[in-house]
């Protein structure tokens, strides 16, 4: 595209496969903020990131794609995004950025560089339902209720300080874990927990058990001993996952 005004005809812009319409689109400010990318998901239609590659000047591209587009990730539904070019090599792109949302509320991240797609990524999207210190004895009331998540996930503690992570695909999440030595002894403790949701806005662990196996006095060829006793599990965090 060039300036009708400019005798010596040189290049103001360049793009493949868009409208001259599409080209100098402008928002409500009067300003153009670049291209827009309203793909369907049928055979016929063109790759989300085929588009996107052979993008031909600086800005920001926005897209929105339906479910099934080979551009998008085998999981990914239907998006809406921005994709912002980082750096170009004349009329060709180098790197650029792409974010997207899809209709589950989950975010996915892609990048290009120099010729290659680094792959969709998706990133971990949770919502705080509960933050405090717990033991969970008793049934504590959530901040924000546990329901619409397809997964749930706690940050608990042992009683040596050691901070972890675990998730359930259910509305029950397993703790297993383990706590080595406590200064005395050679000695290994294995944490059993199971943390519930009464109903949508209570949680609470019905289960949190602990089974310790020891050496006494850290003797290498002393007899094991095996104890059970109240866990000692601690609850930290509760989160809902997208």
């Amino acid at each position: 595209m060039i300036n009708l005004n400019d005798t010596n005809g040189v290049k103001i812009r360049y793009t493949s496969g868009v409208s001259v319409a599409g080209m100098t689109r402008m928002d409500v400010s009067g300003i153009n903020r670049g291209l827009a990318f309203n793909l369907g998901s049928t055979a016929q239609d063109p790759s989300i990131l085929d588009c996107l590659k052979n993008v031909h000047e600086y800005g920001s591209y926005n897209f929105t794609v339906a479910q099934g587009n080979t551009g998008l990730a085998p999981e990914m539904g239907s998006v809406s995004g921005i994709a912002i070019v980082r750096e170009m090599d004349g009329y060709n792109l180098n790197k650029m950025m792409v974010i997207a949302v899809d209709y589950n509320n989950c975010t996915w991240t892609n990048y290009f560089d120099k010729g290659t797609w680094m792959q969709w990524s998706k990133q971990l999207n949770y919502v705080p339902l509960w933050i405090g210190s717990s033991k969970m004895n008793q049934p504590v009331t959530l901040n924000k209720p546990a329901s619409g998540y397809k997964r749930y996930a706690a940050i608990y503690q042992t009683s040596n300080g050691n901070g972890m992570f675990a998730v359930g695909d259910g509305k029950t999440i397993i703790i297993n874990c383990f706590n080595n030595g406590n200064g005395a002894a050679a000695a290994t403790t294995f944490y059993e927990a199971q943390l519930i949701f009464p109903t949508i806005t209570t949680a609470r662990l019905s289960v949190n058990g602990a089974n310790s196996l020891a050496v006494p006095n850290g003797a290498s060829n002393g007899t094991p001993t095996m104890s059970t006793s109240p866990g000692d599990i601690t609850i930290k965090e509760i989160w809902g996952m997208m």
